[in-house]
């Protein structure tokens, strides 16, 4: 009986047969679970910018903030605005009038009147200084690859991407040159600050439907309680996270029936749909580094009089394929390739040359027709193992990626 490669489950199932293993056999199973996805995440997802990992973000960026004046204290750290902004402003720069130097906002809490700088204030003492403050930085998900392409709705236009090094020489010379952004740069690593506490989150009170979803809408304000950056895990309803659970809240939109919404980076999957009543729970995820390392995206300018969406295409880096439920991202009809790559590497273990190297030729044979078909259409359809494949009647047989035929 024809077998189909679907889940992790299929596919190691599938070396297991071929090298004659049995189930029983912990070890030699666990060793076949490891060889399937050093394939899976060390050969074939790095092997190009496939269009099956890419993913797509969208952030909205603040204007710039001038309202009201700030006190600042010379040698100090600690700045006090005479009108706390609405949202948290940590990682948000801020420039002085009359200084040339930009500052780091290190520490705020959304709509305090109380920050901390990253440096002290070189300048004097001023009770009453205007200033003006920007984000020019988003932060990209930690699954995040490669950035493909960065662009913005302001006539549509692509940015342009530029070295670390550029971008630097751009704000020495031009530090608050005001215009929409024009180039972008992938930043260092960053280790994650501790998140933010989000207490008394209300209820969600919208129906979620199965599929992915970026956004969720409370039953009463959120005013003061979450803020643009902050980190929330979203459980329940039979919920399953495509990539994480955890995710960046990109915007708060509120309104004046207090139905406040939240919109993030990372679509969030969910298997059931859900209401108010049996809803998904959205609760912070605070004081830890709950998120592994990650990479901010640079822009430039920064500066500017109204909102601007920026949209980000990214290639991914999936994750491991762990309960034998999980499907690798790969389509369906080039799953086999998994087969081949865990194959080569039990044979090697099984001291059988002549079967590795055959199944090495239909790896990379394989990897070759995926890459020449980047730019066609997926067809989903489900692949069929040949029996005569899972038997092992392996004996004056060429076996070929045609073995495994569509149904």
């Amino acid at each position: 009986m024809a077998q189909e490669l679907r889940t992790f489950s299929d596919i190691y199932s599938a070396v297991l047969e071929t090298i004659k293993i049995q189930s029983g056999d912990t070890t030699t199973v666990n060793r076949v679970k490891r060889n399937v996805n050093m394939t899976y995440l060390n050969e074939v997802a790095p092997a190009r910018n496939w269009k099956w990992l890419r993913r797509s973000l969208d952030i909205q960026m603040p204007a710039k903030i001038t309202t009201g004046t700030v006190s600042i204290t010379g040698s100090s750290t600690a700045i006090t605005f005479s009108s706390g902004p609405s949202n948290s402003m940590v990682g948000a720069r801020i420039r002085f009038q009359g200084h040339d130097e930009i500052y780091t906002i290190l520490t705020h809490t959304a709509a305090a009147t109380a920050a901390v700088l990253s440096v002290p204030f070189t300048g004097t003492t001023d009770t009453d200084a205007t200033y003006t403050m920007w984000r020019d930085a988003i932060a990209l998900p930690n699954d995040c690859r490669e950035v493909v392409n960065v662009w913005h709705d302001y006539h549509g236009e692509t940015m342009k991407p530029i070295s670390t090094s550029e971008l630097r020489q751009l704000l020495t010379g031009n530090p608050t040159y005001e215009e929409k952004p024009i180039y972008y740069s992938v930043g260092p690593y960053i280790d994650p600050t501790p998140n933010v506490s989000i207490t008394s989150l209300p209820s969600t009170s919208t129906r979620l439907s199965v599929g992915y979803s970026k956004s969720i809408k409370f039953a009463s304000s959120l005013t003061n309680i979450v803020s643009q950056g902050d980190r929330i895990r979203i459980t329940g309803a039979g919920h399953y996270a495509y990539n994480i659970d955890e995710v960046v809240v990109a915007a708060l939109s509120t309104t004046t029936n207090t139905d406040d919404t939240i919109t993030y980076t990372t679509p969030v999957y969910l298997t059931q749909s859900s209401t108010a009543d049996t809803g998904i729970s959205v609760t912070s995820v605070s004081n830890e580094h709950s998120l592994e390392r990650y990479r901010e995206l640079i822009l430039f300018p920064a500066i500017f009089e109204d909102d601007v969406t920026i949209h980000c295409e990214y290639s991914m880096t999936p994750k491991p394929l762990n309960n034998d439920s999980d499907e690798p991202l790969i389509p369906i009809e080039h799953r086999i390739i998994l087969v081949h790559g865990a194959l080569e590497k039990s044979w090697g273990r099984e001291r059988n040359p002549e079967e590795r190297s055959l199944d090495k030729q239909l790896f990379e044979q394989k990897l070759m027709q995926m890459s020449s078909e980047q730019e066609q259409s997926v067809d989903t359809g489900s692949i069929l193992v040949s029996p005569l494949y899972l038997q092992g009647k392996r004996i004056g047989i060429k076996r070929r990626s045609s073995d495994f035929n569509r149904s």
